[in-house]
């Protein structure tokens, strides 16, 4: 059993991107860029990048259509990733000292997973979950993530290093069939590696009655506040937190999808990246560094898709690499991004980009 390939509300952008071949993006290419894929991968999706930059993804075999993990080394060397015995292995969250978590597939159900930077495996599930997905680990080795019960509806957990699981649910949450704090991960299209900082503060959001989707943010003592950007009623998709609390996601409204960030007192900014060659109608952000410096993916108004690297202070650069569309999903300290690019081929492959870009 294996994930659909992507299973993610960005697909139209995906699409868009890919129906547009005929021309190429029009914007520069980083100006310090490597490429990279693991062997035998036809779809190679980077999730997070740490401040040694390692980073670490999932990719899919041309020989067994399924998602192994890997880990990449800032030097270049890829090692894959499979949990003992499992159908398949993504990667999905790593720390500072390079211990990873993520999911696996075996008996037809998703697990979690944590592996340590020396390679020793210990899996796990909250009691009572159907399926489980753990997406980021931060450097004391908590881990956060959501797992469905048999009831179909989701829930929220953290996952203390001696394995003590805590679950928890956002004010408001439904309690139907698919509703319930799911965290977003993967939802949106967008990386949930840095969704739990290291103060234990995590960011998410949750399907209400209505199916409607709102931002939350968690405590590391377990209050649990919940958000929406002013002016939309559609939703609200939080998925990044820095060090000192500052969260980016991204909303939808009648126009179509952006980026917002939120400060630690609240106070929520949106945008649409520019700089000063072109202007982003919509866009998703991905991750966000100590510096409040984020990453993510616009649609820019020749209709390709390109990565985006935004300070704080606005200042914005645009990240396209040859071919039909680039996805920036992770950002280190030192300003590094990871993600992947859609080439020629059509095969999504891997990238990493140092500033200046």
């Amino acid at each position: 059993m294996t994930r659909e390939v992507p299973t993610i509300k960005a697909w139209t952008l995906l699409v868009t991107a890919c129906t547009l071949c005929a021309a190429a993006p029009a914007y520069a290419a980083p100006s310090n860029y490597t490429t990279f894929d693991p062997p035998n991968s036809f779809y190679t999706q980077p999730e997070c990048i740490n401040p040694a930059g390692t980073i670490a993804g999932y990719y899919y075999d041309d020989q067994t259509s399924n998602s192994q993990g890997f880990i990449r080394s800032a030097a270049g060397t890829i090692t894959s990733v499979n949990v003992p015995d499992a159908v398949a292995t993504e990667i999905l969250g790593l720390n500072a000292s390079g211990t990873t978590t993520g999911i696996f597939i075996a008996d037809n159900l998703w697990h979690g997973f944590v592996r340590t930077a020396g390679g020793a495996f210990m899996t796990f599930d909250p009691t009572g979950s159907i399926f489980t997905i753990a997406f980021s680990i931060n450097d004391s080795g908590l881990i956060t993530g959501v797992f469905q019960d048999s009831n179909y509806v989701y829930h929220g957990f953290l996952r203390a290093a001696d394995g003590a699981i805590t679950t928890f649910d956002a004010p408001n949450a439904g309690t139907g069939p698919y509703q319930g704090t799911a965290l977003q991960i993967e939802f949106s299209g967008v990386s949930g590696c840095s969704a739990l900082n290291n103060a234990g503060v995590v960011t998410g959001s949750y399907a209400d009655s209505n199916y409607v989707e709102h931002g939350f943010v968690r405590s590391a003592s377990g209050v649990i506040t919940t958000f929406d950007v002013p002016g939309t009623d559609i939703n609200t998709l939080p998925v990044s937190i820095s060090p000192s609390g500052v969260i980016g996601g991204s909303y939808y409204d009648a126009a179509g999808v952006h980026s917002f960030v939120r400060s630690a007192a609240g106070v929520i900014t949106t945008f649409d990246p520019s700089n000063a060659s072109a202007t982003a109608p919509g866009s998703f952000l991905s991750g966000i560094n100590p510096a409040g410096t984020v990453v993510g993916y616009a649609q820019l108004p020749d209709s390709s898709i390109t990565a985006y690297v935004r300070t704080a202070a606005g200042a914005t650069s645009f990240l396209s690499l040859p071919g039909y569309g680039t996805f920036g999903f992770a950002i280190n300290p030192a300003g590094t991004v990871t993600g992947y690019y859609i080439n020629t081929d059509g095969g999504l492959h891997g990238f990493v980009a140092t500033a200046p870009y």
